[in-house]
This record gives structure tokens, C-alpha cells and sequence, in this order.
């Protein structure tokens, strides 16, 4: 009996002694994590970065007709312009003579689009109007 206590108790030690730390978690990609390039219906170019849920870097170019007869574009720089929730998002952007609206859907883990609108408006010229179009892009390698 003595015994069986002896070496319970070394064996409690040797298993309560471990010297091993606990591992830290390690961060899993979200779904939509990388760099995403693509085109509106216009043929201009729309990219953006997504990490932990979030859309960074925005890039966009839109064209307006006449009167307005303007290329134009967004540069957000490298930072969070949005959430993505549900498997999308709608950021709003801009503001005085041009604002625009960018909403979105992922359709898949590499596959997603949206709807881009852009409102000019300059009380001082004839050159006021809304350029609404629609844009596609896809997870880059």
C-alpha cells in the first residue's frame, strides 16, 4: 500500500511537472485575406486589399460623359476604408463636389463585385452628374 502511494505520487509529479509552455493560436486567414484586382463596366480598374475582415488600400478610376467628359479616381493609401459583414460591404467616401459609394459582395473565397457610384455636383458649371456602374474582381495569386 505504501508502496502504490509512493509511486502515485512520483507519477503526479512527473505529470504535473511539465516543462512544456503553452503554444500561442496561431491567426487563421480569413476567407477574403489578399490583394484583389479587377474592372468596372467601364473598363477601369478597381483594386483593393482585404485583411482581418477589413477592405484597405482602395483604388479606383471612374470615366463621366458629357458634359462632364472626366476620368477620375479614388486613392485611399493604406488604410482601413471598410468592414466586410455578411460577405460584403458599402463604404461612402468623399465629400463637397465628388462623393462616392462603393458596395460589394464575395461570391466565393477569390471571386466578388459590386456597385460603384460617384455624384459630381459644382454649382458654379453644368458639369453635375451621377456615373453609376458596376465592377468584378478576383483574389490575385
Amino acid at each position: 500500500m505504501k508502496l502504490s502511494a509512493i509511486v502515485l505520487a512520483i507519477l503526479l509529479a512527473v505529470a504535473c511537472g511539465s516543462s512544456s509552455s503553452p503554444t500561442a493560436p496561431t491567426r487563421t486567414a480569413m476567407p477574403y485575406d489578399g490583394n484583389w484586382s479587377g474592372q468596372t463596366a467601364q473598363a477601369q480598374a478597381i483594386s483593393f486589399n482585404v485583411a482581418s475582415n477589413a477592405i484597405h488600400s482602395l483604388a479606383f478610376q471612374f470615366t463621366a460623359s458629357a458634359p462632364c467628359n472626366v476620368v477620375g479616381g479614388v486613392v485611399s493609401g493604406n488604410t482601413v476604408v471598410g468592414a466586410i459583414a455578411n460577405d460584403g460591404f458599402t463604404i461612402n467616401g468623399g465629400d463637397g463636389p465628388a462623393s462616392w459609394t462603393l458596395t460589394g459582395s464575395f461570391s466565393s473565397g477569390t471571386m466578388g463585385g459590386g456597385t460603384l457610384t460617384v455624384t459630381l455636383t459644382n454649382p458654379t458649371s453644368i458639369c453635375s452628374t451621377v456615373v453609376q456602374t458596376t465592377w468584378t474582381a478576383q483574389k490575385m495569386p
